[in-house]
């Protein structure tokens, strides 16, 4: 499994999610780093990819509320603190 690490003084919320959700799955059920059920005809399957639409979805929301206070920013001077 490919990981991307950053230095900790330049972690983001999303690495720090990322990190303590891996420590979680390796804690509590590391045979999935094994086993990649996802790829199979099965409900493992169904859920990877519902959580994976979801973390999308979070994406999508996310960049698109910081592109909309970057804009902002541009003719609004009060905006800027949002940045």
């Amino acid at each position: 499994m490919l990981e991307i690490d950053a230095p900790e003084e330049s972690k983001w919320p999303l690495h720090k999610r990322r990190d303590k959700l891996r420590e979680m799955l390796r804690r509590d059920h590391p045979e999935i780093f094994d086993e990649q059920k996802h790829l199979d005809d099965s409900p493992e399957r169904t859920y990877w990819h519902y959580g994976y639409l979801m973390a999308l979805d979070d994406i999508l929301r996310q960049t698109g509320k910081a592109r909309i206070i970057t804009e902002l920013a541009q003719i609004l001077p009060v905006a800027e603190k949002l940045t």
